[in-house]
């Protein structure tokens, strides 16, 4: 699925108020915490869990995380695939003036 699928998919469960505050703010607060909740099932792998006992928790987090971005993205109006190509180009940028270069360089 594409980030346009997914994000007309979502759109026909719009509970939130893409009018007001209240919308791009919960969603805002939502992904945050999502994101969290991804951390926290990560942070198993440093008390020994393999990676194998984290990937499924993680994934469902991930999902919410993606739901939320997704209403965030609506409710401000920011087109999801045009910040994922800003954020490319931001990513080789640094690679290039930062020397970060790319995990195989490495």
């Amino acid at each position: 699925m594409t980030i346009s699928g997914y994000k007309a998919a979502a759109a026909k469960f719009r509970y939130w108020h893409k009018e007001t505050a209240l919308g791009p703010g919960y969603a805002a607060l939502a992904l945050a915490g999502e994101a969290g909740e991804v951390a926290n099932e990560a942070k198993r792998l440093f008390t020994g869990t393999p990676i194998e006992g984290v990937k499924a928790a993680v994934e469902e987090e991930l999902g919410d995380v993606m739901w939320y971005f997704t209403i965030l993205t609506e409710c401000l109006g920011i087109n999801p695939e045009e910040l994922l190509q800003k954020s490319i180009r931001k990513m080789q940028g640094r690679s290039e003036t930062d020397g970060l270069g790319s995990i195989q360089d490495r």
